[in-house]
């Protein structure tokens, strides 16, 4: 597999704690985060488990292309790694007047090469990563303090 967060743990703790004290919260008034493996469910699966989502939140990648049925007003946040440079999905949600951030990874130090399932190695754009856990919160609550993101608007 690859793109993976190496430190989606971490992530989702610092993420969850900064919902609970920002006094921003997003559409919904949900506070918890959630580490989901998109393509181990069915689409029917996935499909409601966005629907019901109150953001969306992972690295570049297919699962992203979901942002199409977030919420009104659900916000997409897009973890990018160095080799990364398409702007496929801040493309989708400024179409749909959908808030839209993104961290990118400036630091080879937090990247970890990825293989596929015959040991050859992956292109550098398919590398994991290590977020940066305050960038990405710092980005979040951005995203949740926008006007936009209040109103609920899409």
């Amino acid at each position: 597999s690859d793109r993976r967060i190496l430190n989606e743990e971490e992530l989702r703790t610092s993420l969850e704690g900064r919902l609970r004290h920002s006094g921003t919260p997003p559409v919904g008034s949900a506070t918890e985060v959630r580490l989901v493996e998109l393509g181990a469910l069915s689409s029917r699966e996935q499909l409601s488990l966005v629907r019901g989502a109150a953001g969306l939140i992972g690295a570049h990648g297919a699962a992203l292309v979901w942002n199409l049925f977030l919420p009104a007003g659900a916000p997409v946040l897009e973890l990018l790694n160095r080799a990364n440079a398409n702007a496929y999905y801040s493309n989708q949600c400024r179409w749909q007047r959908r808030g839209y951030a993104a961290w990118q990874n400036n630091d080879p130090a937090r990247e970890v090469q990825a293989f596929d399932a015959d040991g050859r190695l992956l292109d550098p754009f398919r590398w994991h990563l290590r977020a940066d856990v305050g960038a990405v919160g710092a980005l979040l609550e951005g995203l949740l303090s926008s006007p936009r993101q209040r109103a609920g608007e899409a």
